[in-house]
């Protein structure tokens, strides 16, 4: 959200997921990839005296500082279009979304404007970056898909064109985060002749995790970070260490800043530290252990004011700013009484040792149950973010002199992307999303961004405010498309991203058009248990959907004693196992309906595909539904459960009024879905699942010790554990058939629980429902191979 808002954000360790990590570099020029460099008449990269990066060979130890160990280069700037360039091209073992990091020096005549350019799977985003500050360091510019391999799409440039007079360096560029390459064990300890204490630290083991799950202690170390800031003391723990080295991480790179002057550092101008944080503490009653602010009035020599002139009761600002709109937004968002605690004056390292305005909030508590479980379902984090990002904006805007703030808008809702009839168009819609805690959150324009199927998103398209957008579109090509709503305070989150495609024959208007329905908009922690005696997360019962994926689980949780509360080890409550530690799992990325488009278009490429939101379908008139021979309805994981914060039925009313009407003029539907039976439990549910696809629901299969599907000749898998590719399905309908005109289409395992019904609605329309979400099948051959046995059922004459 605050980059979003255009804030400049670092944070003191790994940001990126992504267990891959690719790094190409002038002073190993293969390891990872390719580095090339083009030289023009008269201009040339030269290596200069500086010191550089230089990957490690194996592991990274106390020994080694690797922005200390390379070489990097440098060249005089142009103001011509003859320049020289760098390329860095990655060798990408695994397609998917990558950070990109690139680093030089600070040099005496280094550049404001150094212009490089960041090729990803056929887009291309260009950046001007200030190598007058933040050398010796990873400088993060954004995130992209890249594709495997060496492709000729997937590289980093820089040119030595610029406005100004002077140089441009260049040094190593990284693609992901990637594992842990720190290893660590404890000091030995000799003395010298003069009784001097020797410290050694033997090669020992790295964490096995991921970089993003490390703290800050190593980050700095990876990061360029002087040996003093990150090991302040050679009997210390890794663990003060890393306490301790946030802060001087922050006062290092602001350094020599107006808001650190006269101090030597990266000259990074950061004005404010934020540490979140979850506190220890639990109560008996159930009650809301909730939200504690930290600041610190004196430095560390009893200063009032910071380097820079300001008082250090700036911070007083800044967390009551923050304390109070996060108590206020949770309290109306969710309709509780979160509970604001204090705002203390405490001795703490991350608020008394940087050179700006600091704080500590103490979020919620981790030992309290009912804190917890609002702490892991995704739509509380939003609101909290949000509430924490609305705070930062006030106070620097208060800071700056700025009384007025605008907020970033949240995402568009209703959107539809339709083809047009008879053109090679698509028509995109949507609806802005009203923010009732926030007038000014109100968009004043919007961008589209569109991508081809196997390319990375374009760098969007603005509106000039209008709700519309009709794009021209090419036959026989799957296109995708994200819209974000934008204003003065910056850009919402991106929408779900909806899908078309549009087959040779469309202009004629003689091949069968289908729409594909979004209905899977589930955020949710894990399932709850709570008795008397009982209390905890259950998730073998469900795991619940994270927002585009999470590494919050560490195991399931074994110890469920209510009694045990406030203990520690393994006779406390909540203690686990630990077979999930480091692992990455997917969760809702709201581009199901773009598995479903691939699929239909290379099955049936015949077929035109039109898609759209779940609200945006409900609110289409009937007339215009029936252009459609079939409608595809994705409803996923969408489940109606009390430990959902926010409701999602998998098949609600106005979804069932609906697709009964488009059954009834004589459309055909495809419906997947983990819970459309289980989670339809009313008299009127299960007389509409009867009544319009001839289902009911029995019971329901746990997918994890399950073998697979079987359907249409074929044994099927799916995605049924947890993983980083793809959200997983731990329970499935079992779906029997309730008419003689409907059969059992697909089985729990070769002659198992059916796991599908098609029927035959007296010649009137067919439908094929699957107990399990189509998407979650992990072979992109086996899911083609499905949807064509599906319309070949639904579209017999076609």
């Amino acid at each position: 959200m605050l980059e979003k808002a255009g804030a400049i954000v670092y944070t003191p360790r790994e940001r990126d997921a992504q267990t891959n990590m690719f790094v190409v570099d002038n002073d190993q020029p293969g390891r990872d990839g390719s580095y090339i460099e083009d030289n023009v008449s008269g201009s040339s990269w030269q290596t200069d005296n500086s010191r550089g990066f230089s990957m490690p060979l194996t592991t990274l130890n106390d020994g080694i500082q690797p922005f200390e160990s390379g070489t990097l280069r440098t060249i005089p700037t142009t103001q011509g279009d003859n320049v020289s360039r760098v390329t860095w091209a990655p060798r990408i073992t695994s397609p998917g979304n990558y950070s990109v990091y690139v680093s030089y020096a600070t040099l005496p005549h280094a550049v404001s404007d150094a212009h490089y350019t960041v090729s990803h799977a056929g887009q291309k985003t260009e950046f001007h970056v200030n190598q007058q500050m933040g050398g010796g360091t990873w400088v993060y510019l954004g995130t992209f898909y890249f594709e495997a391999g060496n492709s000729a799409q997937n590289y980093v440039t820089l040119n030595n064109k610029s406005k100004e007079h002077g140089v441009v360096c260049a040094d190593a560029v990284r693609f992901g985060g990637g594992m842990s390459i720190t290893e660590r064990n404890l000091p030995q300890v000799s003395f010298s002749t003069d009784s001097t204490r020797i410290y050694t630290y033997p090669k020992g083991p790295t964490s096995r995790l991921p970089r993003q799950l490390e703290g800050a202690r190593y980050h700095a170390q990876w990061s360029g970070l002087p040996d003093s800031l990150y090991r302040s003391n050679p009997e210390g723990s890794d663990y003060n260490d890393d306490i301790r080295v946030r802060p001087l991480m922050l006062n290092y790179l602001n350094g020599g800043s107006i808001y650190n002057p006269d101090t030597l550092g990266a000259k990074v101008p950061f004005e404010l530290s934020f540490a979140l944080h979850t506190d220890a503490g639990y109560l008996r009653n159930g009650g809301i252990y909730g939200s504690l602010g930290i600041i610190t009035s004196k430095g560390d020599k009893g200063e009032l004011e910071f380097r820079s002139g300001l008082s250090r009761r700036a911070s007083y600002g800044l967390a009551e700013q923050v304390l109070t709109s996060v108590t206020s937004d949770l309290s109306q968002v969710f309709d509780l009484d979160w509970r604001q605690r204090d705002l203390t004056d405490k001795n703490y390292g991350e608020t008394r040792l940087p050179q700006v305005p600091s704080m500590i909030l103490e979020l919620l508590a981790h030992q309290n149950f009912t804190d917890m479980k609002y702490a892991h379902d995704p739509n509380f984090k939003f609101v909290a973010s949000r509430a924490i990002y609305k705070a930062m904006l006030r106070y620097v805007a208060q800071m700056h002199g700025q009384n007025n703030v605008v907020i970033q808008p949240l995402p568009v809702n209703s959107f539809s992307a339709s083809l047009v009839k008879g053109k090679n168009e698509v028509k995109l819609s949507w609806s802005p999303t009203k923010d009732s805690l926030e007038f000014s959150a109100t968009p004043t324009d919007y961008i589209v961004y569109t991508r081809e199927a196997g390319k990375d998103f374009n760098n969007g398209q603005r509106t000039h405010g209008q709700t519309s957008l009709t794009l021209p579109i090419e036959s026989a090509r799957q296109y995708e498309f994200r819209v974000t709503a934008l204003n003065d305070g910056g850009e919402s989150f991106p929408s779900e991203t909806l899908s078309i495609y549009c087959s040779k024959g469309h202009r004629k208007g003689n091949t069968p058009e289908v729409l594909v329905v979004n209905g899977f908009y589930r955020l949710s922690g894990p399932a709850r248990v709570e008795s008397d005696d009982s209390l905890g997360f259950d998730l073998s019962e469900d795991i619940g959907v994270p927002y585009d994926y999470t590494t919050a689980f560490t195991g399931k949780q074994t110890n469920f004693e209510r009694s045990a509360m406030g203990r520690d080890g393994i006779n406390s409550l909540g203690y686990g196992t630990s077979e999930l530690v480091g692992k990455v799992i997917a969760g809702n990325r709201f581009d199901g309906v773009s598995i479903h488009t691939s699929a239909l278009s290379s099955a049936l490429p015949h077929v035109s595909v039109s898609s759209m939101s779940q609200s945006s379908f409900v609110a289409t008139s009937p007339s215009l539904l029936n252009r459609y021979a079939i409608i595809v309805y994705m409803a996923g994981k969408e489940r109606d459960v009390k430990h959902n914060l926010l409701s999602y039925k998998s098949l609600p009313t106005a979804v069932r009024t609906s697709l009964q009407y488009f059954t009834q003029q004589g459309g055909s539907v495809f419906l997947s879905g983990s819970y459309i039976g289980n989670d339809m439990t009313s008299a009127d549910e299960q007389q509409f699942l009867q009544e319009v696809f001839s289902i009911r629901s029995p019971g329901r299969v746990a997918n994890d010790t399950l073998e697979g599907v079987w359907g249409m000749n074929a044994p099927i898998s799916l995605y049924n554990r947890p993983n980083a590719q793809h959200y997983h399905v731990q329970h499935t309908d079992v779906l029997e058939p309730t008419s003689t005109t409907a059969f059992s289409a697909f089985s729990y395992g070769k002659g198992g629980y059916s796991a599908a019904v098609a029927n035959i609605a007296s010649n009137k329309y067919r439908s094929l429902v699957l107990g399990f979400p189509f998407e979650c099948i992990q072979e992109e051959s086996l899911r083609k191979h499905v949807m064509k046995g599906v319309f070949k059922f639904l579209l017999p004459k076609d």
